[in-house]
């Protein structure tokens, strides 16, 4: 996975050289170490949050910091202000594997549904263009991995001028040839459309084949 080292180690350094960062960690990490349990985690995590939005740190930082307190262990984000989340999960640097649990019976993967890119600071467009292409394999890598479904794109053409042409015969009650004169009077600066439209039996044949995708007679 790619990071942008300078952007992230720098604000780590500067991080450590607050107090209060210091002490935050030191104070949430004996607390775990002493008491690891989820609860500890869920009161950590607020108090992280809390000192990230008192010193205006993008919360990309929450969860590398919560790796910290758990692991003893700096971690650090993909890139400031912008993260990747498998399901709930937040890719950090550190991130080696996710447990995904898959519904046997459903043959689906129900621990991690999605991927999303979450921004939490402001970010130009092109950062987040650079973000993408650099975390391109680690994007195919978790789809595959939580068996994301592929999309079925049908090839027809003019899909909506279809629709158009079932409303018309359906609810305007309008003929074929009706139709076949609104179309071609919409798209006479179309030559491919207009030569599509132009005939009451072409505006016909696409009715009906339409109709018999949509499963009716």
């Amino acid at each position: 996975m790619k990071i942008d080292e300078n952007r992230t180690y720098n604000s780590l350094f500067k991080m450590m050289l607050n107090s209060d960062f210091s002490l935050l960690l030191k104070s949430e990490r004996e607390k775990y170490v002493s008491n690891p349990n989820s609860a500890q985690i869920i009161e950590s995590s607020i108090r992280v949050q809390e000192f990230l939005d008192k010193n205006h740190i993008p919360l990309t930082w929450k969860n590398p910091l919560l790796n910290y307190i758990k692991s003893g262990e700096y971690d650090l984000p993909l890139d400031e202000g912008v993260s990747l989340k498998i399901g709930s999960d937040e890719i950090t640097q550190n991130t080696k594997e996710l447990a995904i649990i898959k519904d046997i019976n459903r043959n689906k993967v129900v621990s991690h549904e999605s991927i999303s890119l979450v921004i939490t600071a402001k970010t130009k467009v092109d950062r987040l263009i650079r973000f993408l292409k650099a975390n391109k394999k680690e994007i195919e890598f978790w789809q595959d991995k939580i068996e994301l479904p592929e999309i079925d794109r049908p090839v027809w053409k003019d899909v909506f001028i279809a629709f158009r042409i079932i409303l018309m015969k359906d609810l305007d009650k309008l003929t074929f040839e009706e139709i076949a004169s609104k179309l071609t009077d919409e798209f006479v600066n179309d030559k491919e459309k207009y030569d599509r439209y132009s005939g009451a039996e072409s505006v016909k044949n696409i009715y009906h084949r339409f109709k018999k995708y949509l499963g009716y007679k």
